[in-house]
């Protein structure tokens, strides 16, 4: 690739139906092209069964049909040749499709905040004039005295941001002179559960600790698998034809023909071993021959002397 100046570049994964030319433009009219041809040869032959000697004459009727003007409007489509990003159908790609969508439907709805006009529009110019006449809350009905409220606080938001501040941070209408009788007596020393009854008469038992600290000498719960060692991953440059992946390449060959010599070297140092190991055997063995065949002479020495 480098000598005929080749740029190649690892594709990303889940990418290929949009960057690969033939998954883009030749494999679907090829894969129609066979299935037409099939359907005839069946057709044609329809008590004979489908063998691998039928295969290749099938398969040539189906390539038959010009696939150069596909294959080149593939590689068009991939943005390959001519090279162009543009050319590229980013719409396939579903993460970026999802994404978009998302972005439309919240687009598509904004907040709107009424305001005075578009209140004078909805509840029309008859109740207009009465909101207007009873603007200091002078009416009983209650729905008038709500657009009254409603009127006022859209025509001096301020002042009813004031007012609503002063009415939360103002004393309590509460007299001092109150007195609550409180029976202290049926309070329980426990918080009562959001799921409890005070009123039910029954006892339901609750988790606690001493209950958990029981089960747990009784159930097995099962541990989850954990790792033991740690993956480690070394991260490639995506153009395999650049100087950084052929230097890492030429790393990983210097590595593993290092490690192929050593191994050789221990293998080496192994036979020598055994065969020194062999050697010292023989020798042995050989020793102890010499010195059963000298033995029984040496008996009969003794017994004429």
């Amino acid at each position: 690739c480098k000598r005929l100046e080749i740029v190649l570049i690892a594709l990303y994964p889940n990418s290929t139906h949009i960057l690969q030319p033939c998954d883009v433009a030749a494999f679907r009219p090829l894969k129609a092209s066979w299935n037409k041809s099939l359907l005839a040869w069946r057709r044609a032959h329809p008590t004979e069964a489908l063998t691998k000697l039928h295969i290749g004459p099938i398969l040539k009727t189906a390539l038959q049909k010009d696939m150069t003007v596909t294959i080149q409007n593939g590689f068009r489509a991939t943005g390959l040749f001519p090279f162009n990003p543009d050319a590229v159908n980013y719409s396939k790609w579903k993460g970026h499709q999802r994404q978009t969508n998302a972005t439309d439907v919240s687009s598509a709805t904004p907040k709107k905040a009424i305001t005075l006009e578009d209140f004078r529009q909805i509840v029309g110019e008859e109740a207009m004039t009465v909101v207007e006449k009873n603007a200091d809350d002078t009416t009983e009905c209650p729905a008038e005295l709500a657009l009254c409220r409603l009127y006022r606080a859209l025509s001096n938001p301020e002042e009813s941001t004031q007012d609503v501040t002063r009415k939360e941070d103002g004393p309590s209408s509460l007299p001092d002179d109150v007195t609550l009788d409180v029976d202290i007596s049926i309070v329980r020393e426990e918080p009562i559960s959001e799921t409890e009854d005070p009123d039910d008469p029954e006892p339901r038992p609750h988790s606690s600790s001493s209950g958990s600290s029981d089960l747990q000498g009784v159930l097995q719960w099962p541990h989850s698998p954990k790792r033991k060692g740690k993956r480690q991953t070394e991260k490639m440059p995506y153009v395999i034809t650049s100087k950084r992946w052929k230097d890492l390449q030429d790393e990983k060959d210097r590595k593993r023909n290092e490690e192929a010599r050593l191994k050789a070297e221990r293998a080496e140092l192994r036979l020598a071993k055994r065969a020194e190991k062999d050697a010292v055997m023989a020798e042995k063995a050989a020793e102890r021959q010499r010195k059963s065949s000298q033995a029984p002479g040496t008996r009969k020495t003794r017994q004429s002397r």
